[in-house]
């Protein structure tokens, strides 16, 4: 079967206020929203759900939804909308644990804005790709436990060193089985994801404090200024600098 191209049309952040609602609507095209704080009720083809932070909303092409604020808090999240293959087992919410959505929506929010036209349609398109593949990913069975709390150790302890054989004795498997299953639930090897975890949580860090960049290197588990600069540029496209002076 072959697939549908992906395009991706649009991308933005919303917050609404409590008791904030939006009217119904339906598209020709997929939606996602990602929510990143407070909680989201939604209508969608007559059925109510309701998405918490880090769950992703799916809208189906010509799916008529309404969103509302639920509770007494504000909601913010990221909204997508685009063309792509979305396989018919993705439910309408779609939680994320590991956080690899929140990550890419965040990428594709800042891509936005870019001022190098060509490159960003290009790149937008293959971010908006990659969400439904991990959309179409996370719906499928899959065994969760063990390998959950493992990635969920490394994300609440991004400063202390982690190896293959430490993770794979923590998730009690053999070093070879352990890394071939954490990409096939994951989609990423172990040590990648790593530097992921690593990367966002020195995002946090810039964000948030005013720590020089070798103690928010330390924090976040790099073994040097110099590395950190090295990995953070490879996968966030500028400096640790540039990051926290732009956002």
């Amino acid at each position: 079967m072959a697939m549908d191209p992906a395009e991706c049309l649009t991308a933005g952040s919303i917050m609404m206020p409590p008791g904030g609602s939006l009217g119904r609507a339906t598209h020709p095209f997929i939606e996602v929203l990602i929510v990143m704080n407070g909680r989201l009720s939604v209508k969608i083809d007559g059925r109510a759900v309701s998405a918490g932070p880090g769950d992703s909303v799916v809208y189906p092409p010509r799916a008529v939804h309404q969103e509302f604020t639920e509770g007494s808090a504000p909601v913010q999240y990221f909204h997508m909308a685009g063309y792509g293959e979305l396989e018919a087992h993705v439910g309408h919410v779609v939680p994320d644990r590991s956080g690899r959505l929140t990550v890419l929506a965040r990428w594709l929010y800042e891509e936005k804005t870019s001022p190098d036209h060509v490159r960003r349609r290009g790149t937008m398109t293959l971010l908006f790709a990659a969400v439904l593949d991990e959309l179409n990913r996370l719906a499928r069975p899959r065994v969760v436990s063990r390998l959950d709390s493992v990635r969920e150790w490394m994300q609440g302890n991004p400063e202390i060193t982690h190896t293959i054989d430490s993770l794979a004795a923590m998730a009690k498997m053999s070093r070879c089985h352990f890394a071939r299953e954490y990409k096939k639930v994951f989609g990423i090897t172990p040590m990648s994801d790593l530097r992921l975890i690593r990367v966002d949580e020195a995002c946090h860090l810039l964000l948030t404090t005013d720590l020089p960049l070798k103690s928010i290197a330390e924090r976040s588990g790099f073994c040097d200024e110099y590395h950190f600069s090295r990995v953070f540029r490879q996968l966030r496209r500028m400096s640790p600098g540039e990051f926290r002076k732009t956002h």
